[in-house]
């Protein structure tokens, strides 16, 4: 997670501390088949149809969005959902908290989710 403002972490989480303007840019790394528990760390990534391959870098915000921030319904929540080679799927999550966030908070938000980099998960032939 990465955030525009220094964020001291305590037991509330970032959601109650994020300021007005704030943003928060959020990676998660997936490694199962939906709806398992148990994770899949040996063989090849489940190719799931809202993961498309990433071919390439830097990852781009999406310019509009319907979704938002949970338990927020006017802190729009922006998505960028892929898939990095058989290494995993992957969530982007960027919030801003703003109603309408202006270009410059889009802007900054975009330089964030630019600098993220995805280390290759090793892929053994047997476990």
């Amino acid at each position: 997670m990465g955030s525009s403002w220094r964020y001291r972490p305590n037991s509330s989480g970032w959601a109650f501390s994020l300021p007005r303007d704030g943003i928060v840019v959020s990676v998660y790394l997936i490694r199962r088949n939906p709806g398992k528990t148990v994770g899949n760390l040996c063989r090849r990534t489940p190719h799931l149809a809202d993961y498309p391959l990433v071919r390439k870098l830097p990852l781009h915000l999406p310019r509009t969005t319907a979704h938002t921030f949970e338990g927020a319904d006017n802190i729009p929540e922006y998505r960028i959902l892929g898939r990095i080679g058989e290494s995993y799927n992957f969530e982007v999550r960027v919030v801003i908290d703003r109603h309408r966030p202006t270009r410059a908070l889009l802007a900054a938000a975009q330089r964030g989710v630019s600098a993220i980099r995805f280390p290759r998960w090793p892929t053994p032939a047997r476990c």
